[in-house]
């Protein structure tokens, strides 16, 4: 929770500042050396080094969502993710506040560079495909919790 208050005191500074340009489009950073404490309103770190991006997806949909919440979006925003890893040990949510509108749409894109290259299996599975071929069943079969498995049909 601490972290959260942090994030949003670090954006509300900068939004104070007056910094975000009302015309162009507002651009989120991400880099696996930022911090979620910053602002992700900066590329690189600040000489100082207490400003720069932030190094998680869920600190930048946490970033836009407290620009809009201060009404400081009037046009496109881009969530910008520099390559690197972004181990992630939960699920990246996006509900119908992270989305936006035709005047000001929100996208989430990796930057100019090598760009995003691979995503990391998730062992646990909720749903198993479907077990087909000869002489099988065409019926899908799920899993139960104590780990044998059911027809669907």
């Amino acid at each position: 929770m601490a972290r959260k208050s942090t994030l949003c005191g670090a954006v509300l500074a900068w939004l104070s500042m007056g910094t975000i340009c009302a015309a162009g489009v507002t651009t989120v950073y991400v880099a696996p050396d930022g911090r979620d404490t910053w602002s992700g309103l900066r590329a690189e770190a600040d000489a100082g080094g207490t400003d720069g991006p932030v190094a998680s997806l869920t600190a930048a949909r946490d970033v836009v969502r407290t620009l809009k919440a201060a009404g400081r979006i009037d046009g496109p925003v881009r969530v910008q993710v520099a390559d690197g890893r972004y181990p992630m040990r939960e699920t990246l949510v996006l509900t119908e506040a992270d989305s936006g509108t035709e005047a000001a749409p929100i996208t989430y894109a990796a930057a100019p560079g090598p760009g995003l290259s691979s995503w990391v299996a998730v062992t646990s599975r909720a749903y198993a495909p479907p077990a087909m071929g000869c002489g099988r069943s065409a019926s899908p079969r799920w899993p139960r919790a104590n780990g044998r498995s059911s027809s669907s049909g």
